[in-house]
């Protein structure tokens, strides 16, 4: 994993965050003149700096609840999909049948992300 350094070249104090869709890495309370390392997988992330008021630090509680409701957003999608698909072939008549079938591997293959 490569290793990224941020340096805080400002008179003031900041929380700075790598992000994907939500910050998973971060570093509240960087001081002037301070350096803060992380280690970040070789994918693109966003990047975000906040002069610190005490009010807007990065949490993992805030990150991890915008991740749940991605997860939770995805599910519905995935079973949304798989039961329209079910009803436009009229799987749901026969649990055996091909196109029954098919629509199981569209609920699993949706459910994937």
């Amino acid at each position: 994993m490569p290793t990224v350094t941020v340096h805080n070249d400002t008179s003031s104090t900041l929380n700075v965050a790598f992000s994907i869709t939500t910050p998973l890495a971060f570093h509240n309370d960087v001081q002037p003149d301070q350096r803060v390392h992380f280690p970040l997988a070789t994918f693109v992330h966003g990047f975000e700096a906040r002069i610190d008021s005490g009010h807007n630090r990065f949490s993992s509680d805030e990150s991890w609840k915008k991740i749940g409701e991605i997860g939770t957003a995805c599910a519905a999608g995935a079973a949304s999909v798989a039961l329209g698909t079910g009803w436009l072939f009229g799987a749901f008549g026969g649990r055996g049948s091909p196109i029954a079938l098919a629509a199981g591997a569209t609920w699993n293959a949706a459910n994937a992300c």
